[in-house]
């Protein structure tokens, strides 16, 4: 006769059960290799330390040490565990640890550099060390997280330091845009509402004020083509507050918060019947709730869809960008400097284009990747401005040129390209790392969870990256996922 079953739903399925004994095998050989090594470290610490092999007139052995590391290296959000091995004598580690035992595990990091740890073991006047370096890698792998509360396209995402991320407006299709805001805690994977906006927005502009509060300007509305709305949201009670508004109405614009607070607002775009772009710039003062024009030159091309990068000397490197939906690229990138208020020409890009990402490396200089210009040719090389020569030098080219795609500095120096749309109008799911050793760009080893264009990449403090939303050739996501 045969077994009797049950419900179909309340069996996992055969993917989740292969998973399931995949995960037990991989802690088993884990747990093992680390006996192993443990028990090698102590055998050949004994062997070398103070052994008498059985003749008590023997003189004893030098003293020796041994250090391992469990994973030999630290990956985003994860520590390694340290392993001291050694026959006689007390020992400790430095840093961050202290008197250790033979054969015990100790728990360093996470850390987003290479840190040294050195074992000191001392026995009367003797003394040995070992040293293991542990360096910083990325798995290179891309993990789901559970959905955020709302799907999202063309919303704002802006990293509040402690893991969690807010996410506020977006188009959850062609013609209805959100009023509503979220945290999502990428740590827990988990999302709590906050307090809505006033107006629904889409192609808004954000960033996180120097006081921890967060500034949402801008953007287009159910209601009109381009909004001068300026609000404010307040982590200590959740609510949004209008202080003031832009001096201009404007969408596809930039935002960049000056060193002494004020916030720059740069270019934009209507997005009506007759769409252009703006040649207007402001300087917002968020806690006196004024916006005015800039006392020097003002900027000298107009654009939309740009970027606005803030240097290490806290002047802003605008770049690229479309004159008007009709025809036309912002060639020349511009510097903006908050001492004098004004703007100047600086190097002009060899590939001109609009939307594309912007990127400031840890060394100072820019990277500028991806866009199309204004005749709708995708553009697949890169370019990197240098705040020394002021001048654009080709950085390699993207194996999938793409446009409306996310561009995040990674922990190792690194940028990470996500998704976009490529030559043919279509989303993408891959992923390239451009590498400044070599100034090129390697396809990544793996792909988002679902093709994707108009979404948000959030550098993480622990190093990863939170992808969030965007839209697939039908509607808009309700997706996150992490780079790690």
């Amino acid at each position: 006769m045969a077994r009797k079953r049950g419900p179909e739903s309340t069996r996992p399925p055969a993917c989740v059960r292969r998973s399931r004994r995949c995960t037990r095998r991989a802690r088993m050989r884990s747990r093992h290799a680390l006996s192993v090594m443990v028990a090698a470290l102590s055998a050949a610490a004994a062997a070398l330390a103070g052994c008498t092999g059985g003749s008590s007139g023997a003189e004893p052995r030098p003293l020796a040490a041994a250090l391992a590391a469990d994973p030999p290296a630290f990956a985003p959000g994860a520590g390694v565990t340290l392993v001291p091995a050694f026959a006689r004598g007390t020992a400790r580690i430095e840093p961050d640890v202290g008197p250790v035992t033979s054969g015990g595990r100790y728990q360093v990091g996470p850390a987003l550099e290479a840190r040294t740890y050195r074992l000191i073991v001392e026995d009367g006047a003797e003394r040995a060390e070992a040293v293991v370096r542990v360096p910083f890698a990325y798995r290179d792998a891309i993990r789901p997280l559970d959905p955020p509360g709302s799907a999202r396209a063309q919303h704002v995402a802006v990293g509040l330091g402690d893991g969690r991320v807010l996410l506020a407006t977006g188009s959850a299709n062609i013609s209805t845009f959100s009023w509503t805001a979220e945290l999502y805690d990428a740590t827990t994977g988990t999302s709590a509402a906050t307090g809505e906006l006033r107006l629904g927005l889409a192609a808004a502009a954000a960033l996180r004020l120097a006081d921890g509060r967060v500034l949402v300007a801008g953007g287009q509305s159910n209601f009109r083509d381009r909004e001068d709305l300026a609000a404010v949201w307040d982590p200590a009670d959740g609510l949004w507050t209008e202080p003031g508004a832009l001096a201009q109405a404007r969408a596809g614009h930039a935002l960049s918060l000056l060193e002494d607070g004020r916030v720059l607002v740069t270019g934009g775009a209507w997005l009506g019947r007759a769409p252009g772009s703006v040649v207007t710039e402001e300087l917002l003062d968020p806690d006196a709730a004024a916006s005015r024009a800039p006392a020097g030159s003002a900027m000298i091309q107009p654009r939309a869809f740009h970027t606005a990068t803030i240097l290490r000397d806290g002047r802003v490197l605008v770049a690229g960008g479309l004159n008007s939906f009709s025809g036309g690229d912002a060639v020349e990138a511009e510097l903006f400097d908050p001492v004098t208020e004004s703007f100047a020409l600086t190097g002009s890009l060899a590939h001109p284009r609009g939307g594309h990402a912007a990127v400031r490396l840890g060394d100072g200089r820019v990277l500028v990747v991806g866009g199309l210009d204004a005749g709708w040719t995708y553009v697949a090389e890169a370019e990197l401005w240098d705040p020394d020569t002021g001048a654009f030098t080709p950085a390699g080219a993207l194996a999938t040129p793409r446009a409306d795609h996310t561009a995040t500095l990674l922990a190792d120096g690194r940028v990470l390209v996500a998704g976009g749309t490529d030559v043919d109008g279509k989303r993408l799911d891959t992923v390239e790392l451009w590498d400044p050793a070599t100034r090129a760009f390697t396809p990544g080893p793996v792909r988002l969870g679902a093709r994707r264009a108009l979404h948000s990449a959030t550098a993480l403090p622990d190093g990863r990256v939170l992808v969030v939303g965007g839209e697939d050739s039908a509607a808009a996501l309700r997706q996150a996922e992490v780079y790690e």
